[in-house]
């Protein structure tokens, strides 16, 4: 306590500063003033009682502010959780001891088949059982009698509902305690759509290995046919038999460019035919120019996927027309142009391949060969139409189809 005393200009006579304390601590303080006599030792020891009665009071009435704050905080963390639960996308079930349901969340009555108010208070195995992936039914609780009250990790299991229909699920259970006793909580998550997608991730990936190494081994066989036919051509010493060797290795090594496109792209349903025009033009070109003249490419390609089974006849197709035009149409010149143009619009695709040359006459060579004969074959599995034009400088084949 602190006392004091007052002035004589009409200020405070006296003043007395009691603390208020509770367990040693200070809750408070009560002051009073202008007590006609000093405050001595002895009115304040007749004010202790009192004070501390107003500390208790003080302490107690800061223990029930608490203990309100604590209790509307758990109602509002209470309140939240069971929005989470009841909004989950997980099955959530609460069974007692006995085995009847206290909760049923939304995903439940989605995935169960049952509602809330159908669900609470029955039997949980006549709302759904369970069994192992290999094994027979049983009832929720059995999973955990071998746990030794901790929660495991989820187990997969299938969930079966009152009408035999059933799913594929994770289950993870866990025993908790309540006022009344133990109860058991569960979440139950439907993978049925996730061991579907794994499923056919895995069978994907096994057909591409399958495809790859398809690809891989007929690339490397058909390599391996066009350099056989490379060396018998090369005994030959009938020039006619000898490019018929040499024609059959180019469709060989165009059908061989294919699938190294596949192989290396690892896209195994369609190619950019773009792409793949210019590289097997320049090849063919540059391995079956004619001697004594210089050929110039004039190559103009769009960006145009094509599915494998019209990239392939395509390919045979551009291979004959381009041997036919570096054949025919550059004999007995210096020099002379070979035009090649792949085109879209919309759904309609155009191939041309051609050259300056004199033109096509067909009185000067056989219409009806080798070559042109597989162009019609192909032409034809491909529903497309071929237009011959035979008047220079843009003499050649046009050829078009619909993707």
């Amino acid at each position: 306590p602190v006392a004091a005393s007052g002035g004589a200009d009409g200020g405070w006579h006296a003043f007395l500063a009691l603390p208020l304390l509770y367990g040693g601590e200070l809750t408070g303080v009560i002051g009073l003033a202008n007590r006609r006599s000093a405050y001595d030792a002895r009115l304040v020891e007749l004010l202790t009682p009192l004070a501390s009665s107003c500390a208790a009071l003080i302490e107690a009435a800061g223990l029930r502010s608490g203990r309100s704050a604590a209790r509307a905080l758990l109602a509002s963390q209470e309140q939240r959780l069971r929005l989470i639960l009841q909004t989950a996308a997980d099955c959530f079930l609460e069974v007692s001891s006995e085995g009847l349901v206290t909760e049923w969340n939304l995903a439940a009555e989605q995935q169960l088949q049952a509602t809330r108010a159908e669900a609470l208070g029955r039997p949980i195995d006549r709302l759904v059982t369970f069994r192992e992936p290999s094994g027979g039914p049983c009832g929720l609780l059995d999973y955990h009698r071998g746990a030794d009250g901790l929660p495991g990790p989820p187990r997969e299991v299938v969930a079966v509902r009152p009408d035999g229909s059933s799913f594929e699920a994770e289950l993870a259970l866990w025993a908790v305690q309540t006022g009344t006793g133990e109860s058991f909580c569960a979440l139950v998550r439907n993978i049925s759509q996730r061991k579907r997608l794994d499923e056919q991730q895995r069978l994907r990936f096994q057909s591409e290995t399958l495809l790859r190494e398809v690809h891989h081994r007929v690339k490397n066989n058909l390599q391996i046919i066009a350099s056989l036919l490379t060396i018998q051509s090369s005994k030959l010493a009938d020039g006619e038999q000898r490019n018929v060797f040499l024609e059959c290795r180019e469709r060989i090594s165009a059908m061989s460019l294919i699938h190294d496109r596949l192989y290396s792209t690892r896209n195994y349903e369609q190619i950019d035919f773009g792409d793949y025009l210019r590289e097997m033009v320049s090849l063919i070109a540059s391995s079956n120019r004619p001697a004594g003249t210089e050929v110039s490419i004039d190559l103009e390609t769009e960006p145009l996927q094509v599915p494998v089974d019209c990239a392939v006849p395509l390919s045979l197709i551009a291979t004959e027309l381009v041997l036919n035009s570096l054949k025919h149409g550059f004999v007995g010149r210096e020099r002379g142009t070979l035009t090649v143009r792949l085109s879209r619009e919309g759904v309609r695709c155009l191939l041309f391949v051609g050259d300056d040359g004199p033109g096509f006459d067909p009185s000067s060579r056989n219409s009806l060969g080798v070559g042109l004969q597989l162009v019609e074959v192909l032409v034809g599995q491909l529903r497309a139409h071929r237009e011959v034009r035979t008047a220079p400088p843009r003499a050649g084949t046009c050829i078009t189809w619909n993707t």
